[in-house]
C-alpha cells in the first residue's frame, strides 16, 4: 500500500473512532492532575500520582483563536510524555461575542475540532477527551452551551467531553445549560487562577468555608464533576495602593526573603485564609524577576501547602456528595516555579502524611588543639519543601558547647547570628562568655545547602562537645528536626 493511501486510511479510521453522534460516555471516579508547557513529571512521579488516585493528565494542547467568526485551534507545544500515555487535551483561549451567529460559530468549532483531534493523533499520546478552558462573560454562556451540546453530538463514546467552570458562575441560570451538554464539568472551587477568577473572588477561593458553598452549588447541577484545585502559587506585583498590576508564577521565596532591599510585612500570619501569603515591600527602588519595582511597591505571594491540601481533603471526606468523581490538581511547577507546592510534597498531602524531613548539619574541622577549634557548619534541607519563612525568634540553628566558649563567628551565608550564655532565667546576649550560638537564616529552600564561615571554640578542661538543636519549621507549621545532635559523636 503506497504512504498516500496508509495516511488516508489512518486519518479515516481516527474519524471513525472519534466522531459519530453515538451515546455520550461516562467519566470514572478518579482524580487528575494538569500538566504544563514545560518538562512533564518523570514516569516514576506519575506511577506515585496513581497510587493515590490521581490517574489522569489534563494536556494543554490547543489555544482557541477566532477571526471572522470562524474557529481556529492552534496546537501548541506540549512536554513529552512515557509512551502510550493517556490524555485529556485541554483547549484554552476566550469565547467570542457571536451574538447573532451562534449556530454559525457552532459549526465552525464543529469543523475545527475535528481537525484538532486528528492532529493530535499519534503513536505516543491516546486521546482520552476534550477539556474547553475558556474565558467566557457570563451573557455568552448561552452561545457557550449550543457549541458543547453539538461537540457532544459529534464525538463519539470514546471521548469524553468537558468544560471548565468558574467559581462565580455557580448559581447561574445559564451555566446549568452549559452544564448539561458536556459529560462532566471541572469546579474550580479552591484557590485563584490568575488568568481565569476574578478578583473580587480572590479571598473567598482561599476560604475552605467558601469551598464547602461551591461544592454544594457544584453537586446541585446535577451532573459529574471534577474539583479544580489550584496547587500553584502565584506572585502578584502590587502598587503602593496595593493594586494587583501583574503576576507570575516564576521564582522562590528565597529570592526574597534573603534580600535586605524587600521587609516581610507582619500581617502574613493573619489573613485569616486557608492558603499561604506573604507580602514583601521594596524599601528602595529594586528588581524581582522581570519587575522592576519603585519604593512602596510590594510582591505578595499566595499558595497552598500539603497541610492545606490534608485539610481540604478531611473536609471533603466528611461531604456526601452524589456528583463528585475527583480534583483536578493545577498544575505541574516547572523548574523556575519554586514558589509552588513540588509534586512529592501534593503526593504526601493526598497521602495524609508530613512532608517534614530532618536538616542534615555537618561540621568540618579546619584545625583542632587543646586551646583552639576552628571549623565550619554547613547546613542541609534534604526535603521537597522549603521551610516556613521567619525572621525573629525561629528559622535559627543552635550550637551549646559543653565546657567551652565561643570567640569568633563568621555567619558566612547565614542572615545574623546571636552569641549567648544560660542564665537562671534562660539566655542573654553575652559577648565574652558564651557557650551559645544561634545562627538565623530567614528560609532553607528544598535542597538548599547553606555554610558558615569559621567558626572558633575555646575548650575548657575536660570532654568538650557541641550539642545542635533546630527552630526551622514547615509552613503547615511542622517542627522539623537536626541531625547529628551533637558533635563529635
Amino acid at each position: 500500500m503506497s504512504r498516500g493511501l496508509w495516511a488516508l486510511t489512518f486519518v479515516w479510521l481516527v474519524t471513525l473512532a472519534c466522531f459519530g453522534g453515538a451515546d455520550r460516555p461516562e467519566r470514572d471516579p478518579g482524580s487528575a492532575y494538569w500538566l504544563g508547557a514545560g518538562a512533564g513529571p518523570e514516569p516514576t512521579s506519575l506511577r506515585r500520582l496513581e497510587e493515590v488516585g490521581v490517574g489522569d493528565l489534563f494536556l494543554p494542547a490547543g489555544q482557541l483563536v477566532v477571526a471572522a467568526g470562524e474557529a481556529t485551534i492552534e496546537v501548541v507545544e506540549f512536554p513529552d510524555l512515557p509512551r502510550r500515555s493517556t490524555v485529556t487535551a485541554v483547549v484554552t483561549g476566550r469565547w467570542p461575542g457571536v451574538a447573532g451567529q451562534e449556530e454559525d460559530f457552532a459549526q465552525s468549532l464543529q469543523r475545527e475540532v475535528q481537525r484538532f483531534v486528528i492532529r493530535l493523533q499519534g503513536p505516543g499520546v491516546t486521546l482520552k477527551g476534550l477539556h474547553f478552558q475558556l474565558q467566557a462573560e457570563p451573557q455568552d454562556l448561552a452561545a457557550y452551551a449550543l457549541a458543547v451540546k453539538a461537540l457532544s453530538q459529534q464525538l463519539s463514546e470514546t471521548l469524553l467531553l468537558s468544560v471548565g467552570l468558574r467559581r462565580d458562575w455557580l448559581g447561574l441560570e445559564e451555566v446549568k445549560e452549559l452544564a448539561a451538554q458536556a459529560d462532566f464539568v471541572v469546579g474550580w472551587v479552591y484557590g485563584r487562577r490568575p488568568q481565569g477568577d476574578a478578583g473580587a473572588m480572590a479571598d473567598r477561593l482561599w476560604d475552605l468555608e467558601a469551598v464547602d458553598e461551591a461544592l454544594s452549588a457544584l453537586d446541585q447541577l446535577g451532573v459529574d464533576y471534577l474539583t479544580g484545585v489550584m496547587t500553584l502559587a502565584t506572585a502578584w506585583k502590587l502598587s503602593r495602593a496595593g493594586e494587583e498590576e501583574s503576576f507570575s508564577h516564576r521564582g522562590g521565596l528565597s529570592e526574597l526573603a534573603l534580600s535586605r532591599e524587600f521587609r516581610l510585612e507582619s500581617n502574613f500570619v493573619l489573613t485569616g485564609l486557608d492558603t499561604r501569603r506573604y507580602e514583601f515591600k521594596a524599601l528602595a527602588a529594586t528588581r524581582f524577576g522581570d519587575w522592576k519595582l519603585a519604593k512602596g511597591e510590594s510582591v505578595r505571594v499566595e499558595g497552598l501547602t500539603a497541610g492545606h491540601l490534608r485539610e481540604y481533603r478531611r473536609r471533603l471526606s466528611s461531604r456526601e456528595l452524589t456528583h463528585y468523581l475527583g480534583d483536578l490538581y493545577f498544575r505541574h511547577p516547572g523548574p523556575q516555579e519554586k514558589f509552588s507546592l513540588p509534586l512529592e510534597a501534593l503526593v504526601a498531602g493526598l497521602k495524609g502524611e508530613s512532608v517534614a524531613a530532618g536538616l542534615e548539619a555537618e561540621i568540618e574541622v579546619l584545625s583542632q588543639s587543646s586551646r583552639r577549634w576552628i571549623f565550619r557548619l554547613k547546613l542541609r534541607n534534604p526535603g521537597v519543601q522549603a521551610t516556613e519563612v521567619g525572621f525573629t525568634e525561629s528559622n535559627f540553628l543552635e550550637l551549646k558547647a559543653r565546657k567551652g566558649l565561643f570567640r569568633q563567628v563568621d555567619p558566612g551565608g547565614f542572615y545574623r547570628y546571636r552569641l549567648l550564655e544560660p542564665t537562671a532565667d534562660g539566655l542573654r546576649a553575652t559577648l565574652r562568655n558564651a557557650s551559645v550560638v544561634q545562627l538565623f537564616r530567614p528560609i532553607l529552600a528544598a535542597g538548599e545547602e547553606v555554610s558558615t564561615g569559621k567558626i572558633e571554640l575555646r575548650p575548657s578542661r575536660g570532654e568538650t562537645s557541641i550539642d545542635l538543636r533546630s527552630e526551622f519549621l514547615l509552613s503547615d507549621g511542622t517542627p522539623i528536626p537536626v541531625a547529628p545532635s551533637s558533635w563529635p559523636q
